[in-house]
């Protein structure tokens, strides 16, 4: 049984290490596939080598572009790679332009497709991402969800509940695989903000306003902040100063997970920030109007803030200092990769 696995972004990178190197060390014939939607060395290659994955065996060299033109280079890439291998089953995590497009040329060669990390929704289509996720979990076969509700999600879209799998999320197999403890870097703030999301940033105006109300809250209430940039803020913000938050490049996954683990408090509008700050105990404030995790906002590690919701900011950030942090998550125990691969195994050795 020939098994491909495709991946185009950080998140993914991450995300996927695990069960690539279950497959690595296994007798099954794999290949892996990177698309570089992400081709940033910061937001790519440090991941690969911190995390010890195998390089890829293809790269698509997709890179930057709109929404249309990435998914229409995957499709145009990828395809012959996957009749050149015999690929009988294709992974895709998530829900980036790499996940759909990926899927989308599996299916439509009659290749069997897992998602992994299926089941999740915003219910807002405004969302690209909210897109590629619900797209790729219609057409796939195997559907890894990491909640009960992410299941419930998929029930309620006449999706066959013999197709769908609740196992957890892979970013908890990860988390535990590094010994935070162990890890010495010469970080010392309290907090951490994460922005890079279009939504957030198309009006320059408006974030700026909101990093300038940020800086004086953090000010006044002797509050220390890091914000590792994307580059597409980068360019933005341009090499302006704060008193309170340190602009900073992008992080490899053991300093940011080092920096969260320590933090009082995040800001993000990452999705798997939301998951890993709740797997921490780190209270997170979510500079979005809606979110596919709400489970992290039902056990009380997450809240919702606009980004032009300047009034209310302060008071948000003081109550995620002074709640209780003693919440149970919902993303599983640590062993999501290992049921992912044995599940397939079996599937296919019994078939």
């Amino acid at each position: 049984m020939n098994f491909g696995i495709i991946l185009g972004t950080r998140p993914e990178i991450i995300k996927m290490s695990y069960l690539i190197k279950l497959f690595e060390n296994s007798k099954q014939k794999f290949i892996l596939i990177h698309s570089k939607q992400h081709y940033d060395d910061e937001l790519d290659n440090i991941f690969f080598n911190q995390l010890n994955i195998i390089k890829p065996h293809y790269t698509l060299n997709v890179g930057s572009g709109s929404h249309a033109k990435q998914t229409y280079l995957i499709l145009k890439h990828l395809e012959p790679i996957l009749i050149d291998e015999n690929i009988d089953i294709l992974l895709v995590h998530g829900d980036t332009n790499t996940t759909f497009a990926g899927a989308l040329t599996a299916s439509k060669l009659g290749i069997k497709v897992a998602h992994v990390e299926a089941g999740l929704r915003s219910f807002d289509k405004s969302m690209p991402e909210e897109i590629n996720r619900v797209l790729t979990d219609h057409i796939s076969d195997y559907l890894f969800a990491p909640t009960l509700l992410n299941k419930t999600n998929l029930l309620k879209e006449n999706i066959p509940k013999n197709k769908i799998y609740v196992v957890g999320n892979t970013i908890v197999d990860i988390m535990t695989s590094i010994n935070i403890e162990e890890l010495s870097y010469n970080y010392t703030y309290d907090s951490v903000i994460t922005l890079h999301r279009p939504s957030n940033l198309i009006n320059k105006q408006i974030l700026i306003k909101f990093l300038n109300s940020l800086d004086i809250i953090l000010k006044n209430n002797n509050l220390t902040m890091i914000l590792p940039m994307h580059p597409r803020l980068s360019k933005i913000l341009n090499n302006r100063k704060y008193s309170n938050i340190k602009l900073n490049s992008p992080l490899g996954y053991n300093e940011f997970l080092y920096i969260l683990s320590k933090a009082k408090f995040v800001l993000t509008d990452s999705g798997g920030i939301q998951e890993e700050a709740s797997i921490l105990g780190v209270p997170c404030l979510t500079i979005r109007k809606n979110t596919e995790r709400p489970e992290t906002i039902s056990i009380g590690a997450n809240k919702l803030i606009s980004i032009n919701d300047y009034e209310n900011l302060e008071k948000l950030i003081l109550e995620l200092i002074n709640n209780n942090h003693n919440w149970d998550h919902p993303f599983g125990s640590g062993n999501t990769s290992q049921k992912i691969f044995d599940i397939l195994n079996n599937s296919f050795s019994n078939s």
